[in-house]
């Protein structure tokens, strides 16, 4: 199959990286990432190195066989145009992205077939065409109608390069999941400068970290997309221990003095709150993120 990955990030780059076992892969990223893949290959540690092609834009890219699309929230209306040259009759597109608005994903791509991918994955960017994955990666694809085809498609290619996926017929509550998830970690673990274990040392941040995700549940459970039960501060502790050596996205965006995914993770749930009350901890951690994002790209990161 012809596959290109557009937004090749450290979770692009290493989805692309191991599609291009079996694959005609190109990645699509910035200048820098792009120059040194193509002097040097595409170094994942602890995979090796892949030799796949890189584009700082889609303009000498043919029609493909799979999109992937793994930017970051804020910048999906960019890339869904980007795609549009990339499309043919038969081509399937995959979106992998962080909270809640990449269940919009299919009305922004109309023009091809959709699927969306949840990512647990622990990637890092440590350099210019080289990514560390410092966690067993699972890819969890589905339709927002429910249906299984296409899903059914693409695990089956993700999963002979050596990426396991798994197909769902409820993407939308496995968003949510992994966005409760990410909303009681990555903000605190942004505001920590610290890894995601150190909110277990910290009862203070322990204690933010919970209130956050019973706010989030919360919602969910009003819109009936979770129900009573079906999940716990339980399961974010296993996540936290499972991954406390990870930096998350967002404080490695910060780190960076890049935008984070707050708008899309946090405050994506206090825009589906039905009364402000229910997400005060969630209203003000999205203050106090965007306060550190205009501090920290001023300081030059």
């Amino acid at each position: 199959m012809k596959v290109t990955i557009i937004g090749a990030g450290a979770v692009g780059s290493v989805i692309g990286g191991m599609l291009s076992r079996d694959h005609d892969v190109t990645l699509v990223g910035r200048v820098d990432h792009v120059k040194a893949i193509r002097k040097n290959g595409l170094i994942i540690e602890g995979e090796g190195v892949f030799r796949v092609k890189a584009e700082t834009d889609t303009g000498a890219v043919p029609v493909q066989d799979l999109v992937v699309i793994t930017v970051k929230a804020h910048d999906l209306d960019r890339a869904v145009q980007d795609s549009k040259r990339l499309i043919g009759p038969g081509t399937l597109l995959l979106v992998v992205q962080n909270g809640l608005s990449v269940l919009a994903a299919p009305t922004r791509v109309s023009f091809a077939r959709t699927c969306i991918g949840v990512a647990y994955m622990g990637a890092t960017m440590i350099g210019p065409g080289k990514v560390r994955s410092v966690s067993r990666t699972k890819i969890v694809v589905g339709c927002v109608d429910g249906r299984t085809a296409q899903p059914t498609l693409l695990t089956h290619v993700l999963n002979g390069s050596g990426l396991h996926s798994e197909v769902t017929d409820d993407i939308i509550g496995d968003v949510w999941r992994k966005t409760l998830v990410n909303a009681a970690v990555n903000p605190v673990t942004a505001i920590l400068m610290a890894p995601n274990g150190a909110i277990l040392k910290d009862p203070r941040a322990l204690a933010i970290s919970e209130k956050l995700f019973e706010e989030a549940m919360a919602v969910a459970r009003h819109w009936n997309i979770l129900n009573e039960g079906e999940m716990s501060y339980d399961d974010v502790e296993k996540v936290i221990r499972a991954t406390a050596d990870n930096r998350s996205s967002m404080l490695q965006d910060l780190e960076n003095g890049k935008r984070t995914e707050i708008d899309a993770i946090n405050g994506a749930i206090c825009d589906r709150s039905p009364d402000p009350k229910m997400v005060r901890v969630n209203s003000r951690m999205v203050e106090l993120v965007k306060a550190l994002e205009t501090w920290r790209a001023r300081d030059g990161g």
